[in-house]
């Protein structure tokens, strides 16, 4: 009992920090002072990081979370938090469209320009009039069966600028009731490294 009650207050911390993150994330995008603070990563660390943190929401819904990750990936030039950040929006939102008991799985590869990342999971799945409409701001897809789950619907919005301002891309495939995967690129470089991007 106790420990499910633990579980309970860490998922909701999560959940309240995940959506804060958001928030300050889009204010920072409008007012055109997003930038990032670039480093040398490895994109493993930060998916392991990340994955450890979603635990309790996953263990709270009864998911299953799965990390496939080569023995090495090229080091590339990212910020470390918006990459998380990012990872964050898009665990969040597999969590939410994945009825109890579901799987879910992180993976990530070495592509010719750097890494790719996908985020798929075994939900819902995403109609193709919403495919078009997902990475709109407030835009949400709401079925009905998760309609509790909430959201501000900005979480694609922030994922879609974060990765643009790395000089990546962000897209989806998905079909009806067998699930969504969200991919997602980092170049090896990117010469957006200074103050002031507005990711447009």
């Amino acid at each position: 009992k106790l420990r499910q009650s633990t579980r309970f207050l860490m998922a909701s911390t999560l959940r309240m920090r995940t959506m804060v993150d958001a928030m300050l994330a889009i204010q920072r995008l409008d007012a055109g002072t997003a930038f990032l603070r670039m480093a040398p990563v490895d994109v493993r660390d930060i998916i392991n990081k990340t994955c450890a943190d979603f635990q309790p929401i996953a263990d709270l819904e009864d998911h299953a979370i799965t990390v496939k990750l080569p023995d090495q990936l090229p080091v590339i030039e990212a910020d470390a938090e918006k990459v998380s950040l990012i990872l964050s929006n898009l665990l969040s939102n597999a969590v939410k469209f994945t009825p109890s008991g579901g799987c879910i799985e992180i993976a990530a590869r070495d592509y010719l320009l750097g890494v790719v990342v996908s985020v798929g999971d075994n939900g819902v799945g995403i109609d193709d009039q919403d495919k078009q409409r997902i990475f709109e701001r407030f835009y949400q897809a709401r079925p009905d069966h998760i309609a509790g789950h909430g959201g501000i619907g900005i979480g694609l919005t922030i994922v879609k600028h974060l990765v643009e301002l790395h000089n990546g891309q962000v897209w989806v495939e998905s079909e009806i009731d067998r699930g969504s995967t969200f991919f997602f690129t980092l170049p090896r470089e990117s010469n957006k490294a200074t103050a002031g991007e507005n990711g447009h």
